[in-house]
C-alpha cells in the first residue's frame, strides 16, 4: 500500500498493484451521525419519501431486474438486506419469493421501510440464532471501516450454498479514474473503502463467497454518476443530487439553478459518455454474485 494525501488533504492508503483505495474519516467525523445526518442515504424527504415518485420506480425497477438476476425464486425462504435503506431490495426480494428481513442502522431510514410492512431490525445482534437463504448488501460495505469484521460476522448467519448479491463503487471504472475526488462517489468522509473489482472479489473469496456473475452496468449509478461528477468540476460538490435529485422543497432545489438551468446539456455529455462507458465494460459498479460455501475462506475464525 502507498500512502499519500488527496487534494482536499485527507489521507489515503492506495494499492498500486489492484487499485483499492482507502480514505481516512475526516477526525471529527463520527459514523452513526454521518449516516443519521449528514449522508444523503439518511434524508428521508418530503412525506417521509427520500426520492421523488419517478426516480422511486426506476431505483425499483433496478431493484427487481437485480434480484431477477442473482436470485431463483426463493419460496419463502428467509433473505437478509443487509444496509436496506428505505426497503426497495426488501420489495425485490419478497417479489422473488423470499421473506426478507432487513438491516439498517438509521433509526429514521428502518421506520420508512417498516412503514412498508417490511420487517427490519437496526443491530446485527438482533438476528442472534437466525439464518437466511440469501444476503443482499447495495452500496454499503465501502461505508464500513471494518467490512472483513462486518463480513465475518454475517456468514455465521448464512446457510450453507446461500445465494449472495454484493454491489459497490468502482473506483477503477471510467468514472472513478476520470473524476478522481470530483466523482459522485468520492466522499472522503463517507466513503471509506474505494474498491477495485479485483479487490472486491478477494474480500469476498476470503469469506467463502463463489462469485458467479460479475456485472460492471448500472443505469442509475452510470448516467447520475456522469452528470454529477462533470458538475462537480465547476459547481459545490454533489449539490444537484443533494438538492435536485432526492424529494426536496422546491426552495431547496432552486439552490442549484445553475445546473438546473445546464442539464440538458450535461445529459447530453454525461448520457454520451454513459453509453461509452457501457459499451466498454467499465462502468461504475462492481456487481458480484453467486453462492457462499460453508466453512470457505476464514468465515468462520
Amino acid at each position: 500500500m502507498e500512502a499519500g494525501r488527496t487534494t482536499l488533504d485527507t489521507p489515503v492508503l492506495r494499492c498500486e498493484v489492484c487499485g483499492y483505495t482507502r480514505t481516512s474519516r475526516l477526525p471529527e467525523a463520527d459514523p452513526r451521525q454521518l449516516h443519521e445526518g449528514r449522508h444523503p442515504s439518511a434524508s428521508q424527504g418530503r412525506d417521509g419519501k427520500r426520492f421523488p415518485s419517478l426516480i422511486a420506480r426506476v431505483r425499483q425497477f433496478s431493484a427487481d431486474y437485480r434480484a431477477r438476476e442473482a436470485f431463483a425464486p426463493g419460496d419463502d425462504r428467509p433473505a437478509l438486506d443487509f444496509g436496506c435503506g428505505q426497503g426497495f431490495y426488501l420489495g425485490a426480494l419478497r417479489r422473488r419469493g423470499f421473506t426478507p428481513t432487513g438491516l439498517e442502522i438509521s433509526a429514521a431510514t428502518a421506520q420508512r421501510a417498516m412503514a412498508t410492512g417490511h420487517r427490519v431490525v437496526t443491530s446485527l445482534d438482533r438476528l442472534e440464532g437466525e439464518r437466511f437463504a440469501a444476503m443482499v448488501s447495495i452500496h454499503v460495505i465501502e461505508h464500513l471501516d471494518d467490512p472483513d469484521t462486518v463480513l465475518g460476522q454475517l456468514v455465521a448467519r448464512l446457510d450453507p450454498d446461500a445465494r449472495f448479491l454484493v454491489e459497490v463503487p468502482n473506483a477503477t471504472g471510467w468514472q472513478g479514474r476520470l473524476f478522481g475526488e470530483r466523482w459522485l462517489h468520492r466522499e472522503s468522509a463517507l466513503h471509506v473503502h474505494h474498491f477495485s473489482p479485483r479487490a472486491l472479489r478477494a474480500l469476498l473469496a476470503r469469506h467463502g463467497f463463489r462469485i458467479e456473475r460479475e456485472s460492471h452496468y448500472s443505469f442509475e449509478h452510470g448516467l447520475l454518476g456522469w452528470v454529477q461528477s462533470l458538475y462537480n468540476l465547476a459547481f459545490p460538490y454533489n449539490r444537484f443530487f443533494r438538492h435536485v435529485v432526492l424529494n426536496n422543497t422546491w426552495g431547496a432545489r432552486l439552490q442549484a439553478w445553475p445546473e438546473i438551468l445546464l442539464f440538458p446539456i450535461f445529459l447530453v455529455l454525461g448520457g454520451s459518455a454513459f453509453g461509452l462507458e457501457s459499451l466498454a465494460g467499465s462502468g461504475p459498479v462492481i456487481r458480484l454474485s453467486g453462492r457462499y460455501e460453508s466453512g470457505g475462506g476464514h468465515a468462520r475464525r
